[in-house]
């Protein structure tokens, strides 16, 4: 009795913590839904932060939180930039011009013999080369945010797998990561949607104590160059 007493002094309960994280990855997933989507997206990537922000504050190891933090950052405020620039892509940088489109013949109004045209006009409506220039910065930048967005929530992943035992929140680092990179080829959306199925296969088999103590101290996170050529 004594031996399990010792055991459980030195764990936390993180039960409520696991299941906010599991019905946050849940509504993750369901942001491929259309309309309704992105809003539950939002909810899910924030319990899943409160999750992870819980977990932290109760065994001491704050890095998950801390990555997937800076991962929610980056893609928040790139989704806003990337809406700003697509909105002044099509406000700022497209002009109108007046084309023919042909006529017809009818009588003078005022008589005569001699019949007047009238000639009808479309307007058409184009990307001047700064609109064209906007998008292809928002598309660049769209790029950059998923793949370093995907780093940091990569490296939150990999700490939870560390800190639970889980194997499966490093499946979902190693497919979010590969998914980010190979996005504009589009198999990456495959990939991403591979690794979001492990993170909810993660939360469900996590265990609900968790051991209690402040991680070994890692000096102040850079981004890691050949840590991110090697994958």
């Amino acid at each position: 009795m004594d031996t399990y007493d010792a055991a459980t002094s030195n764990q936390v309960d993180v039960s409520s913590e696991r299941s906010l994280g599991l019905i946050g990855a849940i509504l993750a997933l369901l942001a491929l839904i259309p309309k309704v989507g992105q809003l539950l997206g939002l909810i899910g990537f924030v319990l899943v932060l409160i999750s992870l922000h819980g977990i932290g504050e109760k065994t001491g190891n704050k890095r998950p939180f801390s990555y997937y933090l800076r991962a929610f950052i980056i893609d928040f405020v790139g989704f806003i930039i990337v809406i700003l620039l697509l909105i002044g892509a099509f406000a700022m940088g497209v002009h109108s011009f007046s084309g023919s489109s042909g006529g017809q013949m009818i009588s003078s109004p005022l008589g005569g013999s001699n019949p007047v045209q009238i000639i009808s006009y479309e307007q058409h409506e184009e990307l001047t080369g700064a609109g064209i220039g906007l998008v292809i910065a928002a598309v660049i930048l769209i790029v950059l945010v998923i793949i370093l967005g995907a780093y940091y929530e990569k490296r939150a992943w990999e700490e939870m797998a560390r800190l639970t035992k889980v194997k499966e929140f490093n499946d979902a680092a190693k497919f979010i990561w590969w998914g980010a990179l190979t996005f504009i080829i589009l198999v990456g959306i495959i990939l991403l949607l591979i690794g979001a199925i492990y993170r909810i296969l993660a939360f469900s088999n996590m265990p609900q104590r968790l051991n209690l103590g402040v991680a070994t101290q890692q000096p102040p996170e850079q981004f890691d160059v050949e840590e991110f050529e090697s994958w």
